[in-house]
């Protein structure tokens, strides 16, 4: 409702945002651990930010959901708006012991834009994704798995065994499909400035890509993808995944 009453005010004063790469927020499930012991109840949040990774802005409860993944059991979980620290909240409760998937999974109400550099006005649909891997009391090759998303981003490296100097090869996908797209990644407390990254490249031809890790800590790789292919409700279609884990 939030976002509806703004966008009113946007089209009644006709002074669209413009259509930018940059203008939607990160989406991030950042957990207050990655290892854990099976039992725990681990807090977490889920930030919608450009400074990585602190809470700029507050989503819409009502947009977000999340779940807990344990081998093949799903677990939906609770958020709270916290308008204090600019996050969603919530508390997940692990019993597998394994690797854990925290996911998120956001979706925007569409959005009427103005294309930059014109008088046009596009309808924008935004999409966006995001998982932790948690190790609980051990792991497991639950990492690599496909959760089916839009937009995806499946780890091939063991990513839960990670050290500071590996290299660690990442697939990304579209429908399920390798795709040919940049992608960036940094780790928490690199940088407070906007959109800064530790780490930048491309993904292959298979949809592979290759990223160094160069510093302990949790990580995040990210990616993005923009669809120019109207539809009966959107002109255009912005999607968006992150994924994090810890480095040693």
């Amino acid at each position: 409702m939030k976002r509806l009453n703004k966008l009113l005010v946007i089209l009644a004063t006709s002074t669209l945002p413009y259509v930018s790469t940059v203008d939607a927020h990160e989406f991030i499930v950042k957990p207050q651990q990655l290892r854990v012991e099976s039992g725990a109840k681990l807090p977490f949040t889920i930030l919608a930010t450009h400074f990585f990774m602190i809470g700029e802005e507050v989503e819409p409860v009502n947009t977000v959901k999340a779940w807990l993944l344990e081998g093949e059991e799903r677990t939906s979980i609770e958020l709270k708006e916290n308008q204090a620290s600019k996050v969603l909240d919530g508390v997940a409760a692990l019993n597998r012991k394994g690797t854990a998937l925290l996911v998120g999974h956001l979706q925007e109400p569409i959005e009427a834009v103005k294309v930059e550099g014109t008088n046009k006005t596009q309808r924008v649909k935004r999409e966006k994704f995001a998982m932790a891997l948690i190790t609980v009391s051990t792991d497991d090759d639950s990492y690599k798995k496909t959760l089916g998303h839009k937009l995806e981003i499946v780890p091939v490296s063991n990513v839960m065994k990670a050290r500071t100097g590996d290299e660690l090869s990442l697939k990304i996908l579209l429908d399920g499909k390798p795709l040919k797209s940049p992608v960036q990644a940094t780790y928490d407390g690199f940088s407070r400035r906007y959109n800064t990254y530790a780490y930048a490249t491309e993904t292959l031809e298979d949809g592979l890509a290759y990223v160094k890790v160069n510093n302990p800590g949790i990580w995040m790789v990210r990616v993005e993808k923009r669809i120019e292919e109207p539809a009966k409700d959107y002109d255009l279609y912005s999607l968006k995944a992150s994924l994090v884990f810890a480095v040693q």
